[in-house]
């Protein structure tokens, strides 16, 4: 602990090791200490998105709601200029897509994903997000063909290595997608080969 503090100190800028600490802080149960370094982390980096999510996500789980309200009513003009820059590198598009999570913004969520899987197609997670998203918004065909292009690329990598994770099987039976399971072109997706 004594280290993890140092360390923050040292550099308060350093969202890593403020989380870390923050981590540390809230197994032992010591949240005033952890919200103080998550205010400290939310005043240093207050136009970086990619250090406010992780701010957002602890100020929730702390049970301060209203300070990550405060985080994410910065943290959307944020995604939102992020989303607009076509020059925008993966972990920005991915600070915004948890931004949308957060807020519960499914067009935007989608809008995110399908930006992050022109900078990654062959993603199977990627992919496989997508379609549950899809199929949440009772999008159907769409949802199929995002689901289908999970299980082609999550195939093509258990080729490479064998013992990654099986999205054909974590479809099959993930709850999400209970709407697509009467669907043939669904069965057929996650139908074992």
């Amino acid at each position: 602990m004594a280290q993890l503090e140092a360390t923050f100190r040292a550099n308060p800028a350093d969202a890593q090791a403020g989380i870390n600490l923050v981590s540390a802080y809230a197994q032992l149960r010591q949240t005033n200490a952890a919200v103080a370094v998550l205010d400290t982390l939310a005043q240093t980096a207050t136009t970086n998105a990619i250090v406010l999510v992780p701010v957002a996500q602890a100020y929730a789980q702390l049970g301060q709601q209203a300070k990550q309200q405060l985080i994410l009513g910065r943290l959307l003009p944020l995604a939102e200029q992020i989303i607009a820059n076509p020059q925008s590198d993966a972990a920005r598009l991915q600070a915004a897509l948890q931004t949308y999570q957060l807020t519960g913004n499914a067009p935007r969520m989608e809008e995110s994903l399908n930006r992050l899987l022109k900078l990654n197609p062959t993603s199977p997670e990627l992919w496989y997000d997508l379609g549950a998203l899809l199929a949440f918004q009772s999008k159907t065909n769409p949802a199929i063909a995002a689901v289908s292009n999970a299980v082609l690329h999550s195939n093509a990598r258990l080729k490479q290595t064998p013992g990654a994770q099986d999205l054909r099987v974590l479809a099959a039976s993930d709850g999400r997608f209970n709407v697509l399971r009467k669907q043939p072109e669904f069965q057929q997706a996650v139908a074992p080969k």
